[in-house]
């Protein structure tokens, strides 16, 4: 017996996958206007404020409502993150399987740039709303309509620009095992200032059934992403948001604002190129391979 645990990543998450492809760090920006508290990019660019949150279908946790469908429950639990891990209780040694990950790589426009120490290991890390590491699972994200480039400009001279149909949206998925019919598993929420208590959700799931977790850091245009409503509408060529994983992120040897604000110079952003096709993604994430520091 088992059942299918689903969990999709949206929006402004930086994506680490561990040196020994046996685990998937995501970490999150702190871009609340209530958070960080800050209205420009590094690179003296205007920012906008997200708000990261995790919502889930109140059926799964128990209660006797309709279920709905996994995309569209009829009853959902909306949790807004507030510098905080989640433990999603699924700790294995198997290898993360990537069927897809189609996002920016930066490794391939910003091969110079690491993840900033602490980001995964501090117990308070700076400038971080939410971060959770997997272990084993399957990542999946495949090509979207629109295309984009990203310029490489912590590159190498004469490097190309990066480019690909990228994703916004990041689906982690892992078959488990069940002892019964019936099961249960528990999903912890552990803020960073340990002198305020956490929580724990208990999930409960049916043989075959598919239990799915969203987890995103979104804009005030339609944060909730709800069907009824346009995804993300996009205005521009640029996906400005993108700039805010840079927080995350360091340039050894130099900083990011050296590089591009005192430069004139904006940072790296995901731009749309040819005509728009089809669903648009912005606040789109990114990923690197790193150690989980």
């Amino acid at each position: 017996m088992e059942f299918t645990l689903e969990i999709e990543f949206s929006g402004l998450c930086l994506y680490v996958l561990s040196k020994d492809g046996t685990k998937l760090g995501v970490a999150m920006p702190d871009c609340r206007r209530t958070g960080i508290n800050v209205d420009h990019h590094l690179d003296g660019h205007t920012a906008v404020p997200h708000v990261g949150y995790m919502r889930y279908n109140l059926a799964d946790v128990g209660v006797a409502v309709p279920p709905g469908d996994a995309d569209n429950p009829e009853f959902e639990v909306v949790h807004r993150f507030g510098q905080e891990d989640i433990d999603f209780g699924m700790a294995s040694a198997d290898a993360v399987t990537v069927t897809s990950f189609v996002v920016p790589d930066l490794s391939v426009f910003a091969p110079g740039v690491t993840v900033r120490p602490g980001i995964f290991t501090a117990p308070t890390p700076p400038k971080v709303l939410m971060r959770t590491v997997l272990s084993g699972g399957t990542i999946k994200a495949g090509e979207r309509d629109q295309s984009w480039r990203l310029s490489t400009l912590f590159g190498k001279a004469g490097d190309k620009p990066h480019t690909g149909k990228f994703n916004g949206t990041v689906l982690w998925s892992k078959t488990v095992q069940m002892a019964a019919p019936v099961g249960t598993f528990d999903v912890k929420l552990k803020p960073f200032d340990t002198t305020t208590a956490g929580s724990t959700i208990t999930f409960q799931a049916t043989n075959e059934s598919t239990v799915r977790i969203k987890v995103a850091n979104l804009c005030s245009d339609n944060p909730l992403e709800w069907d009824e409503l346009f995804i993300r509408s996009f205005a521009g060529t640029f996906d400005e948001d993108f700039k805010w994983l840079y927080h995350l992120l360091e340039y050894p040897g130099t900083t990011f604002e050296k590089e591009t604000k005192d430069r004139g110079l904006p940072l790296p952003a995901p731009e749309l190129t040819g005509d728009i096709m089809g669903k648009i993604d912005d606040c789109t994430g990114a990923k690197i391979t790193s150690f989980l520091v």
